[in-house]
């Protein structure tokens, strides 16, 4: 089965995220991750499969690999409104004194 090249699939995802409205990616990185690159998530197409690595210090904390277009992009947006919720909550939560009572009282 035909795979897109990494830009054919940068361009596929980039539109699918920009569905969620003006969300900065600079940390996505649609590249092959090498050795002593910079932290952050690498998507790639190597012609056969898609790759999704998150490097953090060097070193691959994930690397999921996939055959599927669909699953590559569920990857993506997944990590990205994981980080959107935790920012909310980072912002609107966990700066009030009182948040383990609110939470545990809804």
């Amino acid at each position: 089965m035909f795979k897109l090249s990494t830009e054919d699939l940068k361009i596929y995802i980039l539109e699918r995220v920009s569905r969620l409205g003006n969300i900065n990616i600079k940390e996505y990185n649609f590249l092959e991750n090498k050795h002593g690159s910079e932290d952050g998530f690498y998507i790639y197409s190597d012609g056969q499969r898609y790759h999704f690595v998150y490097s953090e210090r060097g070193t691959e904390n994930k690397h999921n690999v996939t055959d599927n277009l669909f699953e590559i992009t569920y990857w993506v947006i997944s990590s990205i409104t994981d980080t959107l919720a935790i920012r909310y909550m980072r912002t609107h939560i966990l700066p009030n004194p009182n948040c383990k009572n609110k939470l545990a009282t809804r």
